[in-house]
């Protein structure tokens, strides 16, 4: 078989489609059964699985989680369950048409097993010798090769964040029509310089027409048609 490489994987049954079921403990305490459950993708699902430096085909499996090992009750023997230790424990793994299959030695003589073949959550794992059963094949993925199901995707879309700027406080509106407030201030100070300017010519012109006395009496503060004596 092809060695796996020092890593982090998923170790699922092959029952259900083989997705479905995966290992995992339920807590880090020692002694815990190793369970089958419905896949969820947190770290109580995957495994550091380490191959032995000495030994071919031999590893070490870690809960990633509960940094916990899984070993099996003693005394080792059929029925026995795997459970959760601190200390590591050696298993086999054998390449087989179906899968993988884990067990205590290299002639497959007591394998991981699930009870009863059981399709059930919170089954346990326990030693049975080999009989090429569904429930004694495992397959074993790359936690990067999570079912794409429930996988979430490493790589981050960039978005593009806009901002609201706030009004400019120069307005670009058009202009409307008619004058402006400064051109109407302009309009009033020459009508109010010019005017009376051109009063006052008119009465030095004029001073004894008719007109120029109406207005002479208008600056002086007579009412019109009234002369003074």
């Amino acid at each position: 078989m092809t060695a796996l490489a020092n890593g982090t994987y998923f170790i699922s049954s092959i029952l259900g489609g083989g997705d479905r079921f995966y290992l995992g403990f339920s807590s880090g305490v020692t002694r815990e059964a190793l369970v089958l459950n419905s896949f969820t993708g947190l770290e109580s699902h995957q495994w550091d699985i380490e191959p032995s430096e000495s030994i071919p085909n031999v590893y070490t499996f870690r809960n990633r989680r509960y940094q916990t090992y899984a070993t099996v009750n003693p005394p080792v023997q059929s029925s026995a369950g795997i459970v959760a230790a601190t200390d590591p424990r050696n298993w086999y793994i054998t390449s087989a048409e179906s899968g993988y299959v884990i067990g205590t030695d290299q002639s497959a003589s007591l394998v991981w097993n699930v009870y009863e073949g059981s399709e059930e959550d919170n089954t346990a794992i326990i030693l049975w010798p080999f009989q090429r059963t569904a429930n004694e094949f495992w397959k074993i993925s790359p936690v990067q090769g999570t079912p794409s199901s429930t996988s979430s995707s490493s790589s981050s879309s960039s978005s593009t964040t806009s901002s609201t700027s706030a009004p400019s406080s120069t307005c670009s509106c058009p202009a409307k029509e008619g004058m402006d407030l400064g051109d109407k201030i302009g309009l009033g100070v020459g009508l109010g310089v010019g005017i009376p300017t051109l009063l006052v010519a008119i009465v030095a012109l004029f001073k004894d027409s008719p007109l120029a006395k109406l207005v002479k009496g208008n600056f002086s503060g007579e009412k019109p048609g009234y002369n003074k004596i």
